[in-house]
């Protein structure tokens, strides 16, 4: 059964990489002979200049690293981290005044991860309750505003975005893995272990917290807050009732605050806007890209270790900054976060109940 599912998911794979790059030229050559012809991949959707600041990135990264130092900390003084032993193989004099010299020692075995990934996982969840804690009591941010809000229209956008951009990342991986063989500690932990239990661990760990933390430090504040350094340029609109209108209809009125030589987009339809409260809001449209090439580059380097692994996270992270720069929202980049990293996980699943021998590449 093992070796089933294996196979077809791999088939499956290989028909939606082929799918995706026929999909990437045709846009590519209507582009080519009809530039007007092509519109945004995704829609920009305008929506409230963020609250926060870089400082709730670093606030929340520092939170993860005090997390991981605590709770390794705690693990280790209860016994439940593994350290391996350090065995002499000999003990060499060199001569009689000289001090002993330390002969050569036997290979380690690979030491057990999972306590590792455990309280990684669980640095993960502190971290982000504490600074979702933060962010509502002391920058004033609702879910909706921090784009935790889920919408029909997310979810089938991230189920599309997966097969836009998780094909292109895996041929990247392949090239890159021809250079520097891929390399992940969840992996190895999976190598050296066939209990089911552990199996559903790192499976709820990897490609369910994960995603969801990583998306929400590196999209939400790290992004968010670079892209408010570089779009400060808002809308103000003012809904009222037109008199002696239909009240159902709605009247806006903007008062644009771009400067005079920018090009001023048109105004957003009041059903483009998430709430419309008190008469007024502000309309916020992130146009930059280079918060999104700096995300992606810290992104890639939190991968450092992992062999080539960084390159396609590069361009993956590229894919999913654009994702939430279009919709102000984090449903669709963790959709397609989880699903790069669950495929690959059942893959691995499959691959070691079937005995099947890991590819070159």
């Amino acid at each position: 059964m093992a070796r089933i599912v294996f196979y077809a998911l791999n088939s499956f794979v290989l028909v939606a990489v082929i799918s995706s790059l026929l999909f990437w030229i045709h846009r590519l050559v209507k582009r080519f002979r009809s530039p007007e012809s092509v519109g945004q991949l995704v829609p920009l959707t305008p929506r409230e200049k963020p609250l926060w600041t870089l400082g709730e990135f670093f606030l929340m990264f520092g939170l993860s690293i005090i997390s991981i130092v605590v709770l390794q900390y705690t693990a280790d003084s209860l016994g439940w981290l593994e350290r391996p032993e350090v065995v002499v193989d000999a003990i060499i004099p060199v001569d009689e005044t000289s001090p002993a010299e330390i002969g050569p020692k036997p290979a380690e075995a690979a030491p057990n991860l999972m306590p590792m990934l455990i309280i990684n996982t669980l640095a993960g969840l502190i971290s982000l309750g504490m600074t979702l804690l933060w962010l509502k009591f002391v920058a004033g941010c609702s879910p909706t505003h921090l784009g935790l809000n889920v919408r029909a229209d997310d979810l089938a956008l991230g189920f599309k975005s997966a097969w836009w951009f998780i094909p292109p990342v895996l041929i990247i991986s392949v090239l890159a893995s021809l250079l520097v063989p891929y390399e992940h500690p969840v992996l190895e932990t999976l190598a050296n272990t066939v209990v089911p239990g552990t199996w559903v661990m790192l499976f709820i760990s990897t490609a369910v917290i994960v995603p969801f933390v990583e998306e929400f430090m590196f999209r939400v504040m790290l992004q968010g807050g670079l892209q408010r350094l570089a779009d400060p340029q808002t809308s103000s609109l003012e809904v009222t009732d037109g008199a002696g209108a239909d009240p159902s209809e709605e009247t806006v009125r903007t008062h644009e605050t771009w400067p005079a030589d920018a090009h001023q987009p048109p105004a957003p339809k009041p059903d483009t806007m998430a709430t419309i409260e008190g008469g007024t809001t502000e309309a916020w449209r992130p146009m930059a890209l280079w918060p999104i090439v700096v995300t992606s580059m810290l992104f890639a380097m939190m991968h450092l270790g992992q062999g080539a692994a960084f390159i396609p996270l590069f361009f993956l992270s590229l894919g999913l900054g654009y994702l939430y720069r279009q919709t102000g929202r984090i449903t669709a980049p963790v959709i397609v976060h989880m699903i790069l990293n669950g495929v690959t996980m059942v893959a691995e699943f499959s691959r070691i109940a079937a005995g099947i021998e890991r590819s070159s590449f």
